[in-house]
């Protein structure tokens, strides 16, 4: 059920919050925290910021959001290479690696990378270059 949290940042502090996606009747984006509105809280989130969760989790098992930023040890090409994931609403979760070359992610292995942040509080490593050991 991970595929379907979400997170968004929200409109009052600029906080990220995780949960359930709802959208009112006037196309306000909310995230509510719990499953039920009775017991958790729900916080107006802005609409560009809404990412979903790919299901998927790094090396350490953390949760992989569209938007995060992950870097993947390479050791036969002795490099680091930095991934941003995005999500084709026809096509699945997508990624693009910092060479321009695009991968399904189904194509990858997870358990050799890592969250290191995402395109809403970290921009600064959208242009991160290899690393090389």
């Amino acid at each position: 059920m991970d595929r379907f949290k979400f997170r968004g940042k929200r409109v009052d502090n600029g906080e990220l919050v995780y949960g359930s996606l709802v959208v009112n009747n006037v196309g306000q984006f909310h995230i509510v925290t719990c499953p039920s509105l009775v017991e958790g809280e729900i916080f107006q989130v802005h609409p560009e910021s809404v990412e979903q969760c790919t299901g998927l989790k790094d090396s350490n098992g953390k949760l992989i959001y569209e938007g995060d930023i992950i870097e993947w040890e390479h050791k036969d090409n002795e490099y680091d290479i930095v991934w941003f994931i995005w999500s084709d609403e026809r096509m699945g979760w997508w990624c693009n690696d910092v060479f321009g070359n695009e991968f399904n992610i189904c194509e990858l292995n997870f358990s050799c990378c890592e969250v290191i942040g995402n395109t809403n509080e970290n921009p600064e490593l959208q242009t991160s270059e290899p690393k090389f050991l």
